[in-house]
């Protein structure tokens, strides 16, 4: 049956109102508005770069890539950028292609220090002589750095090779650590993003001593439900800055690459050699993240007392590539509950939207005549319709241009 209702004739400028009209009006005027809330059926992309030896110049073809990859999303789907470690330009979730644009335009990287050491010393080599204790390799580095020294002089180049071994090592390996807890921090706060998201990490290396260090990576990643796809660039070949390059380049790039190859494989994504700018590969990516499945896992009660828990996935179909998780992660009920103030700072530091607190604001401004001040007056609707009343802290963060 069906049912007609009538509506008196209402005009607005002399033309009728009607519902296409209305619907346009609505969205023109939720414009003014900014909300934390995202739509429900974009997907979240996160593409992060890691600065660490990575110089503006090495990373712009490969950015360059990422705008177009930009424009073969939907207007529903919400990406974020990212650069890390600080500083670096960061960019909330959002579908504005401009400002996403703009923002990997300021990147500025971190330009990769000259080679200052007495010896040609590659970083897998370093690694062997400073922490595996290998003579061999020691043996083969002093037989060709040491060459043509006898006496005195050859026992202060053999204690020169190991010192400066120790601090190519070691510099790796800070590098590493640095790279690891700003990908935590970053993880962190996307778990407090709901929904599933896919993360694009752009990286040179990653040179973990052992897989145990990804160990609270891939936890993160399970609890916020990220994917991590790795854009592996080798920006050092072609570095003007480096003169000579070390003797064991393919061990060192084994070495920079295993940490990488060893976080896609464990967080669902997977590993990719950028040649050239890496269209292709972001034209892939775009394709993989299109669709996918998504299984529920029943919680027992003995699953409480572990941290984590071993899940494999297997089709009978042939010829089709697999990519889940190793294990997934139980929730955080259980947390002890954090503080107003260390919430709020969290929230107000974090690059990517709270959802936690459903907003809309927008904001008034008002210019004084005789004082040339102006006076900013911020208005919000805070939580959700017919929700009950209830306390909550209000925090601002000004910055500059």
């Amino acid at each position: 049956m069906d049912i007609g209702v009538h509506l008196p004739q209402i005009s607005w400028d002399g033309e009728p109102i009607t519902l296409d009209r209305l619907v346009a009006v609505a969205t023109a005027a939720e414009s003014f508005y900014t909300s934390n809330l995202t739509p429900i059926n974009g997907r979240q992309i996160v593409i992060a770069v890691d600065q660490v030896r990575i110089s503006p110049a090495g990373i712009r073809p490969v950015l360059s890539a990422a705008t177009r990859f930009l424009d073969r999303l939907t207007p529903l789907d919400q990406v974020a950028f990212i650069a890390f470690p600080e500083p670096g330009p960061q960019v909330n979730f959002t579908n504005d292609k401009l400002r996403l644009k703009l923002g990997m335009e300021r990147l500025v990287g971190h330009y990769a220090e000259m080679r200052t050491g007495q010896f040609n010393i590659g970083v897998s080599e370093a690694i062997e002589i400073a922490e595996k204790r290998d003579q061999i390799t020691l043996a083969n580095v002093l037989t060709r750095e040491c060459r043509g020294t006898t006496g005195r002089a050859r026992e202060d180049c053999e204690r020169d090779v190991v010192s400066e071994a120790s601090q190519l090592a070691q510099k790796a390996r800070t590098e590493a650590d640095i790279s690891l807890r700003a990908l935590e921090r970053i993880l962190e706060q996307l778990a407090l993003v709901e929904g599933p998201k896919s993360l694009i990490l752009v990286s040179e290396s990653l040179a973990i001593q052992e897989s145990s260090e990804l160990d609270r990576v891939i936890l993160l990643a399970g609890r916020a439900r990220v994917s991590i796809n790795v854009l592996l660039v080798d920006l050092s070949r072609n570095d003007i800055t480096i003169s000579e390059q070390p003797p064991s380049m393919a061990a060192d790039r084994r070495v920079q690459m295993e940490g990488l190859q060893a976080l896609a494989a464990m967080s669902r994504g997977s590993l990719y050699h950028v040649v050239g700018t890496g269209e292709n590969i972001f034209e892939r990516l775009a394709s993989e993240i299109s669709a996918y499945y998504i299984l529920g896992v029943e919680q027992r009660p003995g699953d409480q007392e572990r941290q984590r828990s071993r899940i494999d996935v297997e089709v009978r179909r042939r010829d089709v590539t697999i990519r889940s998780r190793q294990a997934f992660v139980l929730s955080q009920a259980g947390a002890p509950k954090r503080s107003a103030d260390d919430a709020l700072r969290d929230a107000l530091v974090s690059p990517f939207g709270t959802t936690g607190l459903p907003l809309r604001v927008t904001t008034f401004a008002q210019q004084d005549a005789q004082t040339r001040k102006v006076r900013v007056t911020i208005a919000a609707h805070v939580g959700q319709p017919g929700t009950p009343a209830g306390d909550y802290v209000v925090g601002y963060l000004v910055v500059n241009d």
